[in-house]
């Protein structure tokens, strides 16, 4: 059985109820924190750019489903699957020369998550204008920046931890 793969879809399940039960109630100013995009984004760091826009289309369907949704069904999808996919590949290209360390994947999360922000609402003025609201637009990327600050803290050693544990176990036999 394929225990990374039952970690990761956990692992975006528990971010979805976090999102839906925790992250919507706070009352935070301009925008909620967006745990499944920081959840996203911790798998996409660990397990590169092919497993991170997967999970990321797969994550952003789910978000859209959920309750507190507005958007078009999909923006999310596209926006966590592009965020995703280069998240990923921008790690592993960081992991082939040695330059990866905590302080990049926090740095990697906090753009990731503004640069969704601003995906998802570029195809919202692409396909759905009325629903375009722009007010304090620039101190809706900072707050979002912010938050994913915190939540890369917490959610990407988390990850990481996660992935150490259900990694395959190397059995050698003796003849």
């Amino acid at each position: 059985m394929n225990w990374r793969g039952v970690a990761i879809a956990a692992f975006i399940l528990v971010a979805a109820l976090l999102q839906v039960g925790v992250a919507t109630q706070l009352g935070l100013p301009l925008v909620a924190p967006d745990v499944m995009l920081v959840a996203v984004i911790a798998v996409a760091l660990r397990r590169g750019g092919t497993i991170g826009a997967l999970v990321g289309v797969a994550a952003g369907l789910l978000s859209d489903l959920l309750p507190p949704s507005a958007s078009l069904l999909g923006v999310s999808a596209i926006a966590f699957g592009v965020v995703g996919g280069v998240t990923g590949w921008l790690a592993s290209r960081d992991k082939k020369r040695n330059q990866f360390n905590y302080w990049r994947a926090v740095g990697f999360t906090v753009i990731a998550s503004i640069a969704a922000l601003l995906i998802n609402t570029g195809v919202v003025a692409v396909f759905d204008s009325e629903r375009l609201v722009t007010n304090n637009f620039a101190l809706t990327l900072l707050w979002q920046g912010a938050y994913a600050l915190v939540l890369a803290a917490v959610l990407v050693p988390t990850y990481a931890w996660i992935d150490r544990v259900t990694a395959p176990v190397n059995v050698v036999t003796r003849r």
